[in-house]
């Protein structure tokens, strides 16, 4: 019976006459297991709006998310490991030309909404905003840090955030303006009014990403006086608006006619932050660290006539996997070579084909990491740096909540883990783009504009020079991407990097042969500006030539889309005298990154 359910699902998504249900993502940020009633019956956990939803749907009990809020927000989105994307976990944003799922659906013709928390890139960067990824119309704050409005020389500048009267943006007013209230009673209104007037038009998906129950714990007043006037009580609170929020959005489908015609997914971003109440239990861990409890969140779809009601699925799934299922399920394409899943065989007993998760994150020079296993047993955790603490490793099939470890029982399985840690890692640090050589010796690249394009976190640029003889006293192009950076050669001065305020030079020329030159660093963003800085340095032939301490962020053109030229540009018409190699590019500062060196490099640019 599962079979010829699944084989009838695969078929209707096929092609139909029948217009494409619409899609609610509604997604929470910090909700932990433990903050509502169905998955651990926590009797301060009162939430019978998505009690009685989870009920009328599937619930997925072993999902994972990210630790925190934007890779998970990014994995969502793309389908993709967000180390793909370059998160560390603050980004830039995601680049334009990657396919997001608002996207691909709205190349299937769906209109397409944003509603709420952004939190995906630079607030400051016009290509990051919701419009520039999918969305037809945004409504909401792109990051909480610019929740209160806060302006210094006429200009928004980070603080902490707020809930109420907060500072909100939308596609129709980017710069933004205050708005009167409670921030989650006018998300949700603005959800509603939406829902209502989309009904009878084309196929909608509205992404309504809440702010509840995040920091700071600023509880509307109404739900206040339900609760203690405590710490505990005050959260709560949180969840009790959350609820009550979630229940008006699907009363509003009801309302409307939309329900039964309405794919419902809601989950959560990562697990809670355990500072007011235990938000995971059963699972050890929090929000910020690698552990069950940071990790496993809610994970409910609604599919009225498609899903069965009341089903719960124990298999491995991910953020990953949303963006692909919902594609598939309603004809719209789904991205080659994206690493999340199409998790509906799986809601029919099916088994899903086995994926290890991986987590990464570095930061102030340390790098710390998570693999799951591929079936889902083990956990191998190296939340600290090496050299302070051992990673640790849990046996998720004799303890689900992940409270022991046994690394000292099982080496070889952490061995293999961590192995395989290092080889994903050096594998999506990779930065993917277009290369196109002339006949001349001249090249540019393109796409992956975020990660291409240095000045933000980690970037590193490789690339092998190797100039004919006469050319040696000359002053040479090497690499330039307009009102960004530059890569030069001169005889007097060698090579010299310029980004943005801060320059480099090798001091000297260089003989025949292949030679690398590698440009690395980690930049201070407008958050990380008050932050302890890294260094810019120069490598040529895997030796360390220059340095220059980053004390501020470099300023740099916002227009990231500008190619990067590799000897003179086309307007030239110059032949380049001499060789080229095809970059390497890698978003990790080398001086940190365990996986990555100048040696290394240099002997795969000149492939020594």
């Amino acid at each position: 019976m599962a079979r010829l359910a699944l084989l009838a699902l695969i078929l209707a998504s096929c092609g139909s006459a029948t217009p494409p249900p619409n899609i609610l993502l509604i997604l929470v940020d910090d909700l932990g297991v433990n903050d509502i009633g169905i998955s651990n019956n926590n009797p301060m956990a009162r939430t019978p709006n998505i009690d009685h939803f989870a009920n009328e749907g599937v619930r997925f009990t072993r999902h994972y998310t990210d630790t925190v809020c934007s890779p998970s927000r990014a994995a969502l989105l793309t389908g993709l490991f967000p180390a793909r994307l370059g998160y560390r976990p603050l980004p830039r944003g995601i680049s334009p030309d990657v396919v997001t799922m608002a996207d691909a659906l709205r190349e299937r013709g769906y209109s397409t909404y944003h509603i709420g928390k952004w939190h995906l890139g630079d607030t400051q960067l016009a290509e990051a905003r919701p419009n520039h990824q999918g969305f037809d119309r945004y409504f909401g704050f792109l990051s909480q840090w610019l929740l209160s409005g806060t302006k210094a020389n006429g200009k928004l500048v980070p603080s902490p955030g707020t809930y109420f009267n907060p500072w909100l943006m939308s596609s129709e007013n980017p710069e933004g303006q205050r708005y009167q209230g409670h921030l989650s009673d006018i998300l949700v209104a603005r959800t509603i009014s939406t829902i209502e007037a989309s009904k009878d038009k084309r196929p909608w998906f509205i992404n309504y990403w809440t702010y509840l129950p995040h920091f700071p714990i600023e509880p509307a007043p109404r739900f206040a006086a339900r609760r203690q006037d405590n710490p505990q009580g005050h959260y709560y609170a949180m969840t009790d608006h959350l609820d009550s929020n979630i229940g008006k959005v699907l009363n509003a489908l009801e309302k409307s006619g939309q329900s039964e015609n309405t794919i419902v997914v809601i989950t959560s971003d990562n697990g809670g932050t355990n500072m007011q109440v235990d938000n995971n239990a059963p699972f050890v861990g929090r929000k910020m660290q690698y552990r069950e409890g940071a990790l496993r969140t809610p994970l409910m779809i609604r599919w009225p006539g498609t899903f069965p009601a009341g089903k719960e699925v124990d298999q491995v799934v991910s953020l990953m996997d949303i963006f692909p299922t919902l594609a598939a399920a309603v004809g719209a394409e789904v991205p080659a070579g994206i690493d999340g899943r199409d998790i509906r065989p799986a809601v029919y007993d099916q088994p899903l084909p086995e994926q290890p998760l991986y987590w990464g994150v570095a930061s102030k020079g340390f790098h710390f990491f998570s693999v799951l296993s591929a079936d889902g047993r083990w956990r191998l955790d190296q939340s600290a740096p090496a050299y302070e603490e051992p990673a640790k490793l849990y046996d998720l099939q004799a303890e689900p909540s992940g409270a022991s470890n046994v690394f000292d029982r099982n080496p070889e399985v952490a061995a293999t883990l961590n192995r395989d840690y290092w080889q994903w890692h050096r594998k999506v640090r990779r930065i993917e783009t277009h290369y196109k050589i002339d006949q001349k010796g001249n090249a540019q690249l393109t796409g992956n504009n975020f990660l291409r394009s240095p000045g933000w976190q980690a970037f590193t640029f490789a690339i092998a020079v190797e100039l004919e003889e006469q050319a040696r006293s000359l002053q040479l192009p090497i690499a330039d991407q307009s009102g960004l950076w530059q890569l030069t050669y001169h005889a007097d001065t060698g090579f010299t990097a310029q980004i943005g305020q801060y320059q480099l030079n090798s001091g000297q020329a260089i003989d025949q042969g292949c030679h690398s030159v590698v440009v690395s660093g980690q930049f201070k963003t407008y958050r990380s500006a008050k932050a302890a800085g890294g260094k810019l340095r120069l490598y040529v032939n895997g030796v360390e030539v220059d340095s220059t301490p980053l004390t501020t962020p470099p300023e740099l053109s916002n227009n990231l889309s500008v190619p990067t030229y590799l000897g003179y540009p086309p307007s030239a018409e110059k032949r380049f005298p001499g060789n080229l190699g095809r970059p390497v590019i890698v978003s990790v500062d080398i001086n940190k990154d365990p996986a990555f060196d100048a040696k290394t490099l240099d002997q795969e640019v000149c492939s020594r």
